[in-house]
């Protein structure tokens, strides 16, 4: 315990943006232990989660705020675009040392059968044989609802501000399943270098030859005995966190 309270107390996060803030995704209080009626969507940081029917807010809780510290993490100690492989080591090094086990880090390369492709059809063809029917459908259930946010809402913005430059991009894909009491993620990454400039980052059009698409599929899931002694802790270190966590209506 001691040794995991010196991790957190020293890690250094980034900063929000102070001109874009959100309603609390979680309430406080009885309620915290009550799991969800339906499937949910959240918009966190670089990320966009997803969560089944069932589980508790306080899992939900613990996935938002542990994927929310090791983005924040990783951004400070790498924020730029051509850093991101460090990030990606720094990401997953947090997650694991609080409680996470990740199966797989690595990245592979995609490699379209089409000279033009769309960024959100490329990520349904990615993970279509790695996930469930169920959790497919959720994921474009929440994509779906990020893609219906209008150019001047403060959720596509932060994300937008989040995941790209003019040129590069990464961002995380996440599905929460809670069963047997585990809670565990079925999590994508992907990292887009092009030469073309990019808008939005989920939903434009690439040509092949002009491209790169790498991604990582990976599951996570987290040990209740490990987290147990870090959920305050991380609590404390992120502070508000609202400049980061938005709800989307699925």
């Amino acid at each position: 315990m001691k040794d995991l309270k010196k991790f957190i107390q020293n890690l250094e996060l980034s900063e929000g943006d102070s001109s874009l803030k959100f309603k609390p995704i979680v309430k406080k209080g009885a309620d915290v232990l009550e799991a969800l009626e339906g499937n949910e969507g959240i918009m966190n940081f670089k990320s966009l989660n997803s969560f089944v029917a069932g589980v508790s807010k306080r899992r939900q809780e613990d996935v938002l705020n542990s994927t929310l510290l090791a983005q924040r993490v990783a951004t400070k100690a790498f924020p730029g675009d051509e850093e991101v492989v460090n990030w990606y080591k720094k990401y997953f090094e947090v997650l694991t040392n609080i409680g996470w086990v990740i199966e797989n880090k690595d990245f592979a390369s995609f490699k379209s059968k089409s000279n033009r492709f769309e960024i959100e059809n490329a990520i349904f063809e990615i993970l279509s044989a790695a996930l469930t029917g169920n959790q497919l459908a959720v994921l474009k259930t929440t994509i779906k609802a990020f893609k219906s946010l209008g150019d001047s809402d403060k959720r596509f913005l932060a994300f937008e501000k989040n995941t790209h430059s003019l040129k590069k991009g990464s961002f995380q894909l996440g599905i929460a399943t809670d069963e047997n009491d585990t809670i565990s993620i079925s999590a994508s990454a992907f990292i887009i270098k092009t030469n073309k400039t990019i808008t939005k980052i989920l939903f434009f059009n690439l040509d092949r030859g002009s491209t790169e698409l790498s991604y990582n599929i990976s599951k996570a899931t987290l040990n209740d005995d490990v987290y147990g002694q870090a959920r305050d802790l991380i609590k404390e270190k992120l502070g508000d966190i609202r400049s980061f966590v938005a709800d989307l209506e699925l």
